[in-house]
């Protein structure tokens, strides 16, 4: 089974994210097309969806969001404990993840 790459912002038609491989082609969930790599605008992976590799340490972030969802958690809020692990976004700020998307603040950040 090859590995899925996903790619932020690369939608050539709607600038969503999509995922693949080289091999075969790259999806966008928002406009339900199939793209070769050749027509994305995205220049590199932001990460490799799957199991990490054997040793790799994460990085822990007090702030967290969802890729498919608007909301900012801290890392302790319940809500943010149901982001599935190749959906989580990690952010050391609120003014960096803000940065990214225009993320609204959970009841735990308020």
């Amino acid at each position: 089974m090859k590995q899925v790459i996903l790619l932020r912002n690369a939608c050539p038609l709607c600038k969503g994210d999509v995922r693949g491989n080289k091999e075969l082609k790259f999806h966008c969930a928002n406009c339900n097309i199939l793209f070769e790599r050749r027509h994305l605008t995205g220049k590199l992976p932001i990460r490799k969806e799957g199991k990490p590799a054997r040793g790799q340490v994460k990085k822990l972030m007090p702030i967290v969001a969802s890729l498919l969802g608007n909301k900012l958690h801290a890392t302790n809020c319940p809500f943010a404990k149901n982001i599935k692990a190749r959906n989580r976004l990690g952010f050391s700020t609120v003014a960096e993840a803000r940065k990214n998307k225009n993320f609204r603040l959970c009841r735990c950040l308020k």
